[in-house]
């Protein structure tokens, strides 16, 4: 066991991943964002149970029915309800759903206490279910990892819901700063090359190992899409470590986001 952790995560932060199958499909991966039962899976291996659902049953791209999406998170609960109550060392690191079936994933040494389990629960109408070998757990292993600009794209997220929770329009321009550190050689060479981004020079930090960029853009998550992976891209180039961004709330007053007069924006620090 993994003493201060739980079997379902329910203490972790989870993060929704986009995937593309082997034959072109789309995959949509829950990911446990814990690095110590990270750590622990890539010691121990990997078990997972596919639950397998009948194709009269799915809708497009091999995704399912709110019913039947239904069904399938009251069998994860109960499965997840069973393996806690034994105290069982299976530590769910990951959902993936798509292809027709849902594969639940868990970092333990062996398979056999999570076929009891399963085996216990049973499944409903128009749902089967296989046990994965230990090879085809493993091989799974790939999809279930965030790239670096997944994390920040999540944490982009976060900041976005707490800005528009202090009344922020994100669709409304305005100017956002992005911070980095790192040797100051490598930050001259990353501010060149993101000044061509389009990005502008805010500042030195007074320590000189930090940098402040800036750009005119949205607060959206749109808008985060398209430019955090450039950001995580470039600064990795450079060795040079990105750390987030600030802006402040624009709020209209009005409702017309289209405005730029200063009286329709309430300004409040978020970092």
């Amino acid at each position: 066991m993994i003493e201060g952790f739980s079997i379902s995560g329910e203490e972790d932060q989870w993060l929704i991943l986009s995937r593309t199958s082997k034959r072109d499909m789309p995959l949509v991966v829950r990911s446990r964002e814990n690095q110590a039962v990270r750590d622990h899976a890539e010691a121990v291996g990997l078990v997972g149970v596919s639950y397998i659902v009948d194709r009269s049953r799915l809708v497009d791209n091999g995704m399912f029915s709110n019913e039947v999406a239904s069904k399938l998170y009251d069998i994860e609960d109960s499965l997840l309800d069973r393996i806690d109550n034994l105290n069982l060392p299976l530590f769910e690191i990951a959902v993936i759903s798509g292809e027709g079936r849902r594969v639940i994933c868990f970092a333990a040494e062996s398979s056999d206490q999570l076929t009891d389990c399963v085996e216990y629960v049973g499944v409903s109408d128009s749902i089967k279910f296989e046990i994965l070998t230990r090879t085809e757990a493993h091989s799974i292993f790939p999809v279930l990892i965030p790239t670096d600009a997944e994390v920040q794209l999540n944490g982009d997220e976060s900041v976005i819901k707490a800005l528009s929770k202090q009344g922020d329009d994100g669709s409304v321009p305005r100017k956002v700063e992005f911070w980095f550190y790192g040797a100051r050689e490598n930050m001259m060479a990353l501010r060149s090359e993101l000044l061509e981004l389009g990005c502008s020079f805010e500042r030195w930090l007074e320590d000189d190992s930090g940098l402040v960029m800036a750009k005119e853009m949205r607060a959206d998550y749109q808008s985060f899409a398209a430019l955090t992976p450039q950001l995580i891209s470039i600064a990795s180039k450079f060795d040079v470590t990105y750390d987030g961004w600030e802006t402040v709330v624009v709020q209209s007053l009005s409702g017309n986001s289209n405005s730029s007069s200063i009286f329709r924006r309430l300004l409040k620090k978020i970092h």
